[in-house]
């Protein structure tokens, strides 16, 4: 019977650890993808900010991203961002877009980039920083797309 009761206990331990692990797993994933991994001269960059976490995302700019020339390390865009503090909730994405302009308003060099969103996950939780690369070649592409497969696009 004292045997009994012993398992019974150690049971009751193990499973309650185990639920203890489970119930206090977090996920912390931000994410930030390009729809692209390269771009012809003056096509747009869309990417998308991904929160898979179980907290708000929390941004201190406007626009939260920059872009910046990965080769020199060298920021491109914005020279200038509007302090505002934002969030994305929960299992939630955003997408914005560049339009290969840098902060003077020329277009950009070929070359490969990096996108980065800095932010926390709660308020004043730990710092999280979601970035992609992707590539601008001078090539522009050889079969133009139709109005019809423009707007298809965009339904």
């Amino acid at each position: 019977m004292r045997s009994a009761t012993g398992l019974v206990a150690v049971v009751m331990i193990a499973a309650v650890a185990v639920a203890g692990s489970v119930v206090s797993s977090s996920r912390d994933e931000v994410t930030l993808r390009t729809s692209a991994a390269s771009y012809c001269t003056g096509d747009t960059v869309f990417f998308t900010l991904a929160n898979a976490s179980d907290s708000s995302f929390w941004m201190s700019a406007e626009p939260p991203w920059s872009v910046w020339h990965d080769a020199a390390d060298t920021l491109i865009y914005p020279l200038y961002v509007l302090w505002l503090m934002h969030s994305l909730d929960p299992d939630s994405s955003v997408t914005y877009f560049w339009d290969q302009r840098d902060y003077h308003g020329t277009q950009a060099p070929t070359g490969t980039y990096c996108v980065k969103i800095t932010g926390t996950l709660g308020m004043g939780g730990s710092g999280v920083t979601a970035a992609d690369t992707f590539s601008i070649s001078g090539a522009t592409p050889s079969n133009r797309a139709s109005w019809g497969s423009l707007k298809a696009g965009w339904k």
